[in-house]
């Protein structure tokens, strides 16, 4: 009975390595849309760009938003329209807005660069759009 259940602890750590590998390695293209966003937002935060979820309460208020992020270049997005948005696999599965506060061409290339499918909605305000 040990036996056994050590056989499927050490298939379950062989197939996340295998999975960490593999998502590590492979192209950009081949990757789950929720892990390319993931990868832009980082690369984004390396460039200094502040990224925050926040709650739907604080998202209908735009005004303050915009005047709390004003100095930076930041990329903002509801809470529950990024946990409704992607499917447990990671799938985008429905439009995920985003306020971008500061540099939206910018943006808009890093998201293109990791193969986000995005459209402008406003001049502060992108989308992420899933595929037909």
């Amino acid at each position: 009975m040990v036996l056994g259940r050590h056989k499927g602890l050490a298939a379950s750590l062989f197939s996340r390595l295998e999975y960490l590998w593999s998502s590590c390695s492979g192209p950009v293209s081949a990757q789950s849309d929720l892990y390319r966003l993931t990868y832009a937002i980082e690369l984004l935060k390396s460039q200094g760009w502040v990224n925050a979820a926040v709650s739907d309460r604080d998202w209908d208020n735009e005004a303050l938003l915009v005047q709390e992020y004003s100095d930076t270049n930041g990329l903002l997005v509801r809470k529950s329209a990024l946990t409704g948005g992607f499917s447990d696999e990671g799938k985008l599965v429905a439009p995920v807005e985003f306020l971008v506060t500061g540099n939206l061409s910018a943006c808009m290339g890093v998201f293109q660069a990791h193969i986000l499918s995005a459209i402008i909605l406003a001049s502060n305000r992108l989308a992420l759009q899933p595929e037909q």
